[in-house]
């Protein structure tokens, strides 16, 4: 059985030879244990791969992200759901120093850039070239990703102070988010994946 036919079989709740492998990442902690067992050896080839999930970028402004300033250790960037964060290298979280809604405005207002455009679906292209995986291809959640906009505490209070604008704002997100997983559906090109 190739990988994608045993994900499939597995998906359709059908026997296959074997339970289907999905390592996305693998702990730091096991990379170091499993060199000193296998050297020379990367544990995502020698375990096998055969998911590959797939997402889009959907931020609303893709072109407006950059590195404001690279000094060092310390990195301040700015990504296209409009935050400019401060990262150190090795470290796991970023400070949030700016947000793309620190207060309320018009939602309708907001001219996201074009969902359909090329430059979005890249690595989906890039997935298909991986021959033997099978592909998953996802988008984020509507709640998430609003709060990428306004930061998760003024997101909450935006609920309960004013429930008719976050609402619209929310609606604006998922109406974008829906454009993007609607142009990176494969089921429709034929293409074995699976809609998450």
């Amino acid at each position: 059985m190739t990988g994608k036919e045993r994900v499939l079989a597995a998906l359709e709740f059908r026997d296959a030879d074997r339970v289907p492998r999905f390592w996305d990442h693998f702990f730091p902690e096991f990379c170091l244990e499993f060199a000193k067992q296998v050297p020379d050896v990367d544990p995502m080839s020698h375990f096998g791969n055969e998911v590959q999930v797939v997402v889009a970028d959907e931020t609303p402004w893709p072109s407006r992200a950059k590195v404001v300033r690279d000094a060092g250790d310390n990195r301040v960037t700015k990504n296209g759901w409009g935050q400019v964060q401060r990262s150190r290298t090795g470290a796991y979280y970023s400070g949030l120093l700016e947000t793309a809604l620190p207060d309320r405005a018009d939602p309708d207002a907001l001219e996201f850039e074009d969902p359909l455009a090329d430059n979005r679906y890249a690595n989906r292209f890039d997935a298909l070239r991986l021959g033997d995986q099978f592909i998953f291809c996802k988008t984020g959640g509507p709640y998430i990703r609003t709060t990428f906009l306004r930061v998760e505490e003024p997101f909450w209070i935006d609920i309960m102070d004013d429930p008719a604008w976050i609402s619209v704002l929310v609606d604006r997100v998922v109406d974008h988010i829906i454009e993007i997983g609607t142009e990176a559906d494969m089921y429709s090109a034929h293409i074995p994946s699976v809609r998450t």
